[in-house]
């Protein structure tokens, strides 16, 4: 496993979910998804991130190639990316 993998064993830790709000953030999505992932990675927590959106921009494409799940809210704002 490389430092890009997040863990998905359950043995140390829970399983958890890490959620980010984000809105047309695509300059700063990749930056902080790498370094939840090292987090991630240097503790050995298995998560998943989840990046909840309603950008206009290329925030959704850049997290899901990072391997984060995206979640689109239909309602359109910061406050409605909060599942």
């Amino acid at each position: 496993m490389n430092e890009n993998q997040v863990p998905h064993s359950k043995e140390d830790h829970p399983y958890i979910s890490v959620i980010l709000p984000a809105l047309n953030e695509e300059l700063t999505i990749a930056d902080c998804i790498e370094e939840i992932k090292t987090v991630l990675y240097e503790n050995n927590i298995p998560a998943e991130i989840i990046v909840s959106s309603s950008s206009t921009g290329r925030t959704d494409e850049i997290a899901g190639e990072l391997g984060a799940r995206v979640f689109r809210p239909e309602k359109k704002g910061i406050r409605e990316c909060i599942p």
